[in-house]
């Protein structure tokens, strides 16, 4: 049996294990470096002999004479080295006894010859021996290292091409950041100007509710001024009695006050018409209507309509006074005027010249 031979050649017929650094007696059998040094020890003419002992091969063979430096230099197996560590890395066959020579090389599990001709594997195993699959996975690795030399190829092009990539990217971050800056101050600057101006609008806003609350209180009043304008002229001509001189006084002053309010309300109304109708008007908001402002040139034109009143007297008046008066008249020109009469013709006087004047 060739598989028995081996694995006897494989023995230490001293220890009947593998062997452990061979060494070759002059016989040509194979024992331990080890256990040949215990054989020395044992043997009984190692006190007879001082240094030197008979050593027996356990195959019977011839006796030989040697010492412990004698035992070093025997001559070392080198044949048996690689076998041996082959078996440590494939192991032995526990079933059979024998050395794991094939191999499954789908699953990768280890056979003897015993196994193989026992047919213990399944019909999709693909059993080779080790040589054969030494060959076979040196083609395959070889195989996996050209297609590995391609993709780490490839892998570095692409690395090539990402870092580039993420240059650029790296560059249009930076200018849309850039861009981002500057479009916010722009928007910041937008904000800050659109603030301003509602602020402004709102504060107009508020003058012109104002004006207009004044307008809508003068509304009020120009309906009793355009009633006292029609009554004027019958005030301004009743007699010089004390009690109408002082109505002349008094409503002369107040028309004369109500024309420089008029005026005043009606400058602010126009100014702020003319700075904020366009933004008002598109948000339906407050403004001045054509109905206020004509109503207060109405005004206007009534108060100068009675200072025509007081403006010198024309032909028709002068032919008036030519002609004869009554004796009542005569009896009211001739009693004495006092300077409470006086002082309310000068006043009355002067108020019609400026309301005239201007």
């Amino acid at each position: 049996m060739f598989s028995k031979t081996i694995t006897d050649l494989l023995k230490c017929q001293i220890c009947l294990e593998t062997l452990t650094d061979p060494r070759l007696l002059p016989c040509g059998h194979n024992f331990c470096a080890r256990c040949i040094l215990q054989l020395r020890q044992w043997h009984p003419s190692r006190r007879n002999c001082g240094n030197s002992f008979s050593v027996r091969c356990p195959n019977n063979c011839d006796l030989y004479l040697m010492t412990e430096g004698a035992i070093e230099k025997l001559p070392k197996n080198f044949s048996l080295g690689p076998i041996i560590d082959a078996i440590n890395e494939v192991g032995i066959c526990v079933t059979h006894d024998d050395v794991m020579g094939f191999i499954d090389l789908n699953s990768g599990k280890l056979f003897c010859l015993g196994c193989v001709s026992a047919q213990a594997y399944t019909s999709s195993s693909n059993i080779v021996s080790l040589d054969m699959a030494d060959g076979i996975l040196k083609g395959k690795l070889a195989e996996k290292m050209d297609r590995s030399d391609v993709m780490v190829k490839q892998l570095q092009s692409k690395k090539i091409t990402l870092s580039e990539l993420v240059s650029a990217a790296d560059v249009h971050q930076r200018a849309t950041k850039k861009e981002f800056d500057e479009l916010f101050v722009q928007i910041q600057i937008a904000l800050d100007i659109k603030r301003r101006q509602y602020f402004q609008a709102l504060e107009n806003k508020t003058k012109l509710f104002e004006v207009y609350r004044r307008i809508e209180e003068m509304s009020s009043v120009s309906q009793r001024l355009c009633g006292s304008v029609r009554r004027s002229t019958e005030v301004l001509n009743v007699q010089h009695s004390r009690n109408a001189w002082a109505q002349k006084v008094s409503f002369i002053k107040q028309l004369n006050t109500l024309q420089l309010d008029l005026e005043r309300d009606v400058k602010v109304a126009e100014s702020l018409v003319i700075e904020d109708t366009s933004q008002w008007k598109s948000s339906n908001d407050l403004v001045l209507d054509n109905s206020h402002l004509r109503t207060i040139r109405n005004l206007q034109e009534a108060l100068l309509q009675l200072s025509d009143e007081k403006q010198p007297r024309n032909e028709r008046q002068l032919s008036d006074d030519k002609q004869p008066r009554s004796e009542k008249q005569l009896s009211d020109d001739k009693q004495p005027r006092n300077e409470k009469q006086l002082s309310d013709e000068s006043i009355i006087a002067s108020i019609g010249y400026e309301v005239y004047i201007e």
